[in-house]
Protein backbone atom coordinates (compact mmCIF):
# COMPACT_ATOMS: atom_id res chain seq x y z
CA UNK A 1 0.00 0.00 0.00
CA UNK A 2 1.33 3.39 -0.89
CA UNK A 3 0.07 6.85 -0.10
CA UNK A 4 -0.78 9.50 -2.69
CA UNK A 5 2.19 11.55 -1.46
CA UNK A 6 4.52 8.76 -2.60
CA UNK A 7 3.49 9.14 -6.24
CA UNK A 8 6.49 10.17 -8.35
CA UNK A 9 4.42 12.39 -10.61
CA UNK A 10 4.99 10.14 -13.61
CA UNK A 11 2.96 7.40 -15.14
CA UNK A 12 4.72 4.27 -16.40
CA UNK A 13 3.91 4.43 -20.11
CA UNK A 14 0.15 4.48 -20.51
CA UNK A 15 -0.15 2.35 -17.39
CA UNK A 16 -0.49 3.01 -13.70
CA UNK A 17 1.07 5.75 -11.62
CA UNK A 18 4.75 5.33 -10.82
CA UNK A 19 5.96 4.99 -7.25
CA UNK A 20 9.59 5.10 -6.25
CA UNK A 21 9.55 2.92 -3.13
CA UNK A 22 8.59 -0.46 -4.52
CA UNK A 23 7.65 -2.64 -7.46
CA UNK A 24 10.35 -1.27 -9.80
CA UNK A 25 8.66 2.12 -9.90
CA UNK A 26 5.32 0.68 -10.95
CA UNK A 27 6.59 -1.81 -13.54
CA UNK A 28 5.56 -4.80 -11.42
CA UNK A 29 1.86 -5.50 -11.72
CA UNK A 30 0.38 -7.44 -8.83
CA UNK A 31 -2.66 -9.63 -9.53
CA UNK A 32 -5.99 -8.65 -8.05
CA UNK A 33 -6.93 -10.38 -4.83
CA UNK A 34 -9.21 -13.38 -5.13
CA UNK A 35 -12.79 -13.13 -3.94
CA UNK A 36 -13.30 -14.00 -0.27
CA UNK A 37 -14.70 -17.54 -0.04
CA UNK A 38 -18.45 -17.35 0.72
CA UNK A 39 -18.04 -19.50 3.84
CA UNK A 40 -15.60 -17.01 5.36
CA UNK A 41 -17.59 -14.03 4.17
CA UNK A 42 -20.64 -15.49 5.93
CA UNK A 43 -18.78 -15.82 9.22
CA UNK A 44 -17.34 -12.32 8.89
CA UNK A 45 -20.52 -10.50 7.94
CA UNK A 46 -23.83 -12.33 8.00
CA UNK A 47 -24.55 -14.55 10.98
CA UNK A 48 -24.57 -12.25 13.98
CA UNK A 49 -23.99 -14.94 16.65
CA UNK A 50 -21.30 -16.76 14.67
CA UNK A 51 -19.59 -13.49 13.78
CA UNK A 52 -19.44 -12.43 17.44
CA UNK A 53 -18.08 -15.81 18.52
CA UNK A 54 -15.52 -15.82 15.71
CA UNK A 55 -14.28 -12.28 16.34
CA UNK A 56 -14.00 -12.83 20.09
CA UNK A 57 -11.87 -15.94 19.58
CA UNK A 58 -10.26 -15.29 16.18
CA UNK A 59 -6.78 -16.04 17.56
CA UNK A 60 -7.98 -19.49 18.68
CA UNK A 61 -9.40 -20.27 15.23
CA UNK A 62 -6.19 -19.01 13.64
CA UNK A 63 -4.15 -21.36 15.82
CA UNK A 64 -6.44 -24.30 15.07
CA UNK A 65 -5.76 -24.06 11.34
CA UNK A 66 -2.03 -23.25 11.50
CA UNK A 67 0.24 -25.61 9.58
CA UNK A 68 3.21 -25.18 11.91
CA UNK A 69 4.26 -23.44 15.10
CA UNK A 70 6.45 -20.37 15.44
CA UNK A 71 9.74 -20.58 17.27
CA UNK A 72 12.29 -18.09 18.48
CA UNK A 73 13.56 -16.31 21.56
CA UNK A 74 10.92 -13.79 22.55
CA UNK A 75 12.35 -10.71 24.26
CA UNK A 76 9.82 -9.29 26.72
CA UNK A 77 12.31 -6.84 28.27
CA UNK A 78 10.84 -4.02 26.18
CA UNK A 79 7.45 -4.47 27.87
CA UNK A 80 8.46 -3.44 31.39
CA UNK A 81 7.01 0.07 31.32
CA UNK A 82 3.87 1.69 30.04
CA UNK A 83 2.80 1.69 26.43
CA UNK A 84 1.56 -0.77 23.86
CA UNK A 85 2.74 -4.38 23.85
CA UNK A 86 5.80 -4.94 21.66
CA UNK A 87 6.51 -8.35 20.17
CA UNK A 88 10.27 -8.62 19.74
CA UNK A 89 12.22 -11.72 18.81
CA UNK A 90 15.97 -11.83 19.22
CA UNK A 91 18.08 -14.15 17.14
CA UNK A 92 16.74 -16.57 14.60
CA UNK A 93 13.06 -17.24 14.02
CA UNK A 94 11.81 -20.52 12.64
CA UNK A 95 8.70 -22.57 11.97
CA UNK A 96 8.42 -25.96 13.66
CA UNK A 97 6.96 -28.58 11.39
CA UNK A 98 6.66 -32.00 13.01
CA UNK A 99 5.90 -35.44 11.64
CA UNK A 100 2.82 -36.01 9.49
CA UNK A 101 1.23 -38.33 12.05
CA UNK A 102 1.12 -37.78 15.81
CA UNK A 103 2.83 -40.26 18.14
CA UNK A 104 0.53 -42.95 19.53
CA UNK A 105 -1.73 -41.58 22.26
CA UNK A 106 -1.12 -37.92 21.35
CA UNK A 107 -3.56 -35.44 19.88
CA UNK A 108 -2.79 -34.37 16.30
CA UNK A 109 -1.83 -30.72 15.95
CA UNK A 110 -0.85 -28.24 13.28
CA UNK A 111 -0.29 -29.90 9.87
CA UNK A 112 -1.04 -33.33 11.34
CA UNK A 113 -4.73 -32.34 11.39
CA UNK A 114 -4.74 -32.19 7.60
CA UNK A 115 -3.94 -35.91 7.47
CA UNK A 116 -7.53 -36.59 8.57
CA UNK A 117 -10.66 -36.19 6.48
CA UNK A 118 -13.03 -33.28 7.14
CA UNK A 119 -15.22 -34.53 9.99
CA UNK A 120 -12.45 -36.41 11.76
CA UNK A 121 -10.18 -33.34 11.55
CA UNK A 122 -12.98 -31.16 12.91
CA UNK A 123 -13.53 -33.57 15.80
CA UNK A 124 -9.81 -33.44 16.69
CA UNK A 125 -9.72 -29.63 16.44
CA UNK A 126 -12.76 -29.19 18.67
CA UNK A 127 -11.69 -31.73 21.31
CA UNK A 128 -8.02 -30.70 21.53
CA UNK A 129 -7.58 -29.88 25.25
CA UNK A 130 -6.69 -26.21 24.73
CA UNK A 131 -9.64 -25.62 22.38
CA UNK A 132 -12.37 -27.57 24.14
CA UNK A 133 -14.14 -24.60 25.74
CA UNK A 134 -13.19 -21.90 23.26
CA UNK A 135 -14.55 -22.96 19.88
CA UNK A 136 -17.88 -23.32 18.15
CA UNK A 137 -17.85 -26.66 16.28
CA UNK A 138 -20.01 -25.26 13.47
CA UNK A 139 -17.45 -22.49 12.79
CA UNK A 140 -14.59 -25.02 12.83
CA UNK A 141 -16.49 -27.25 10.40
CA UNK A 142 -17.27 -24.32 8.09
CA UNK A 143 -13.63 -23.18 8.02
CA UNK A 144 -12.39 -26.77 7.58
CA UNK A 145 -14.68 -27.29 4.57
CA UNK A 146 -13.61 -23.95 3.08
CA UNK A 147 -9.93 -24.82 3.40
CA UNK A 148 -10.46 -28.24 1.83
CA UNK A 149 -12.09 -26.56 -1.18
CA UNK A 150 -9.95 -23.44 -1.57
CA UNK A 151 -6.48 -23.93 -0.05
CA UNK A 152 -3.83 -25.52 -2.28
CA UNK A 153 -1.73 -26.70 0.69
CA UNK A 154 -4.69 -28.51 2.20
CA UNK A 155 -5.18 -30.15 -1.21
CA UNK A 156 -1.58 -31.40 -1.13
CA UNK A 157 -2.09 -32.85 2.34
CA UNK A 158 -5.26 -34.54 1.10
CA UNK A 159 -3.27 -36.20 -1.71
CA UNK A 160 -0.65 -37.37 0.78
CA UNK A 161 -3.40 -38.65 3.09
CA UNK A 162 -4.99 -40.66 0.27
CA UNK A 163 -1.65 -42.19 -0.73
CA UNK A 164 -0.82 -42.90 2.89
CA UNK A 165 -4.18 -44.65 3.36
CA UNK A 166 -3.71 -46.65 0.13
CA UNK A 167 -0.30 -47.85 1.35
CA UNK A 168 -1.74 -49.21 4.60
Amino acid sequence: MVWPAEFTGRHVGNGPKGYSICCTKGKVQLPLLQETPPELLGILTYNERQSRVFFNKSHVYNNIFAFCSFGGTIDDSVNKGKGPYVFRVSGQTYHNFGSLMPPDGCFPKFAQLYMYDGQEATDHQVTFPRNRDDVDPSIVETLQNMLECDNCLVGIFKQVRLRFNDAE
